[in-house]
């Protein structure tokens, strides 16, 4: 009777590990797949391509139009300083290099500017006076400015109202060279 008892506890003890697997197995998947679900929810929202290093930009638009109006909080539009994840990236692949690789421009302005209104000064150095072409962004991807130019800085008159902005300068074969973001405060008084 006692190898009766013996052998059904231990048989217990086999089938409460097996158990106490499956279970932790089971939350296992569980968490795996809510985790899957959510990230798959943001990656149906901001369904973006982003660029090689190398890869051809189309500087007919910056991205794809987000779908959310502004909100107005106060005299601001709320959602006009959120970041657009498909220039953040361009900007994040140029901070720290101010020059770019096969390039004799070297950008003089800080890939990331604070400036109140009117006070937006964009520099570079341009040795040989090739034609470049500067663009300018709204957060959105809607591109406001599109400038041919041998100047070594722009102060684009283009951006007035507070908001972030981005830019990018192209050399003459349209390859992108920088892109730098624009946080435009009002003036104080």
């Amino acid at each position: 009777m006692e190898k009766e008892k013996a052998k059904q506890l231990n048989g217990l003890r086999k089938n409460r590990f097996w158990i106490i697997a499956i279970l932790i197995l089971i939350m296992g998947t569980g968490y795996w797949l809510v985790n899957d679900l959510k990230q798959s929810d943001k990656d149906m929202a901001i369904e973006t391509v982003l660029p090689e290093e190398n890869d051809e930009i189309n500087t007919d638009s910056a991205a794809p139009k987000p779908s959310i109006t502004n909100i107005i909080f106060g005299a601001q539009p709320v959602l006009s300083y959120q970041i657009n994840p498909y220039l953040e990236t361009l900007v994040n692949r140029f901070v720290g290099k101010p020059q770019a690789k096969g390039s004799d421009i070297k950008i003089l302005t800080k890939s990331f500017i604070k400036a109140d209104i009117g006070n937006v000064e964009l520099k570079w150095m341009n040795p040989d006076e090739e034609n470049l072409i500067l663009e300018l962004f709204d957060n959105t991807g809607v591109k406001l400015l599109r400038i041919e130019t041998r100047d070594t800085k722009i102060k684009p008159s283009q951006i007035n109202q507070a908001a972030l902005y981005y830019w990018k300068l192209f050399d003459r074969n349209v390859k992108l060279i920088f892109c730098g973001k624009i946080s435009l405060n009002a003036k104080k008084q």
